[in-house]
C-alpha cells in the first residue's frame, strides 16, 4: 500500500497540481493586494469617500449584513477570472500554433456544403456510367 502511495504521490500529475495550488495561493494574496490596496481605495473616491469594506445592512441590534465585503469579494472573483482566461487564452493559442494538424471544427453550414458536395459527386459519378 505504501509502495502505491509512493508511486501515486511522485506521479507527475500530483506534483503540478501541488506547484498550481501554491503558486495559486500566492496570486490570491496578490489579487487581494490589487483589490483592496488599489482598486477599492478608488471606488471609495467614486463613492464620496465612502469604505466600501465597512458597508453593512443592520438588522436587528448587532446583527449585520456586509454587503462591502461581499462587493470586494466579488470584484476579487473578477480579477482572478480575467486573469485565468487571458492565460488560457494566450496557452490555447500557443498550443494551436505548435500543432500542425489543428485544424478547427467546421461550422454546420461547412458541414453541410461538404455534405452536399459529397452527395452531388456521387451523382456525377453514377451518372456517368
Amino acid at each position: 500500500m505504501f509502495k502505491e502511495l509512493g508511486q501515486f504521490l511522485m506521479r507527475g500529475n500530483i506534483i503540478d497540481l501541488a506547484a498550481g495550488v501554491i503558486i495559486g495561493g500566492a496570486f490570491n494574496k496578490i489579487v487581494d493586494a490589487v483589490v483592496t490596496q488599489l482598486i477599492m481605495p478608488v471606488i471609495g473616491i467614486l463613492t464620496g469617500g465612502i469604505n466600501l469594506e465597512n458597508m453593512a445592512f443592520t438588522l436587528y441590534g448587532d446583527a449585520k449584513l456586509g454587503w462591502g465585503v461581499v462587493l470586494q469579494s466579488v470584484i476579487h472573483f473578477i480579477i482572478i477570472g480575467f486573469v485565468l482566461y487571458m492565460m488560457l487564452r494566450g496557452y490555447n493559442r500557443i498550443m494551436r500554433r505548435n500543432d500542425a494538424s489543428y485544424a478547427p471544427a467546421p461550422t454546420p453550414s461547412e458541414a453541410m456544403l461538404a455534405d452536399i458536395k459529397d452527395l452531388m459527386a456521387k451523382v456525377e459519378a453514377n451518372t456517368r456510367k
